[in-house]
């Protein structure tokens, strides 16, 4: 017979898939039984005693909790006991109860968020699908993705740069790292803004020889762009720290690049 334990780990991975459907009012998940097993007639008469205390926990524990409990008659020892079978839970929010706080959480904040959607957005098709992918946002966070999905829906950013979006308080970056979330909910295919500008690589030659000749000392390249440096270095030395990139020692055939640490990555894909 399972413990409570792994029942409750059964009910949570049930929960973890379709609480998002409850949520949005479109679930189906529930109510669903969940077996607690089924010894065998030998296991049972060879440790009666066992079972009993595992069905009087059982019987306890659904007692506190207010599930309810199927079992079923089995002959052990030639007289007839009643062997707990199944738990049913009733509902998501039972589910949610019973796995705590955070899930009963979870469905309540689902259960707005899904309402404040079916008003804003009328033509939104899979409003489940929308619940799950918004869960972790904040509440300033869905409320930033309703307004630019409700300005999308109506206005047409094609060509523009995220900073370029005329949306009163919104972030060049917030709007470039949400865009999937932004253009599903707009109901449009994509936000049609143009990609981010292209990293510059800034960096400055360290050969003695070139030094003295008088050339410039300090350049840039485009990624992605056509570029010859002063000469091919055979050193190459980056440095996060722009003062030391600037005036490294003379190295022959050196040159130093300035880190940009994260912004040389490339941009994070937006959800989809």
């Amino acid at each position: 017979m399972k413990t409570t334990d792994e029942v409750l780990e059964e009910i949570r991975r049930r929960l973890n898939t379709t609480w998002h459907g409850d949520a949005s009012g479109g679930g189906s998940a529930w109510p669903h039984e969940f077996s607690l097993g089924s010894p065998t007639k030998s296991a049972l008469e060879a440790d009666f005693s066992r079972y009993q205390r595992a069905a009087l926990t059982w019987r306890d524990w659904a007692a506190a909790r207010g599930v309810m409990l199927t079992d079923a008659p089995r002959v052990v020892h030639g007289t007839t006991q009643r062997i707990p079978t199944h738990i049913s839970i009733p509902a998501a929010d039972t589910a949610a109860r019973l796995c705590g706080l955070e899930w009963v959480q979870r469905l309540e904040r689902g259960r707005a968020r899904a309402a404040d959607l079916k008003r804003r957005f009328p033509d939104l098709q899979d409003i489940a699908r929308m619940i799950r992918w918004v869960d972790r946002y904040s509440d300033a966070d869905f409320e930033l993705l309703c307004t630019a999905g409700e300005w999308f829906a109506r206005n047409s950013a094609s060509g523009l740069t995220p900073r370029q979006v005329p949306i009163p308080g919104f972030h060049a970056k917030w709007l470039n790292t949400h865009q999937g979330a932004v253009a599903a909910l707009a109901g449009i295919p994509t936000l049609g803004l143009l990609p981010p500008h292209p990293a510059r690589i800034h960096f400055t030659y360290l050969d003695p020889d070139y030094i003295a000749s008088g050339h410039r000392r300090h350049d840039s390249a485009t990624v992605g762009d056509a570029m010859t440096p002063a000469y091919p270095p055979a050193v190459v030395v980056i440095s996060e720290n722009k003062d030391t990139a600037l005036h490294f020692l003379p190295v022959r055939q050196g040159v130093s690049v300035e880190g940009m640490g994260s912004a040389a990555e490339p941009p994070p894909r937006s959800h989809g």
